[in-house]
């Protein structure tokens, strides 16, 4: 069966092909209670973070209590990183 469209495919900038789920606590700064938090609210992989504005950088570090680490920890370049 088909997996259901998520809050995920929001993120994504390119919804034509799946999303493939990564560890995001593979990103330093990203830990275990954040990652949960991510996933609840359809974010599961590199790709997405590294689609990121800066509204969803201000949307995600408010909601996770994460105090400036995004930018702090550049989430976002690990997370290019990671794709490329």
């Amino acid at each position: 069966a088909k997996p259901a469209k998520t809050k995920a495919a929001a993120f994504a900038k390119t919804p034509s092909r799946p999303i493939e789920a990564n560890d995001l606590t593979e990103l330093k700064g990203l830990g275990p209670k954040a990652a949960e938090a991510l996933n609840a609210g359809g974010v599961t992989s590199f790709e997405q973070i590294a689609a990121w504005t800066k509204s969803d950088i201000a949307k995600w570090d408010e909601a996770l209590t994460a105090r400036g680490r995004i930018e702090r920890d550049d989430w976002v370049g690990q997370a290019k990183a990671k794709i490329a």
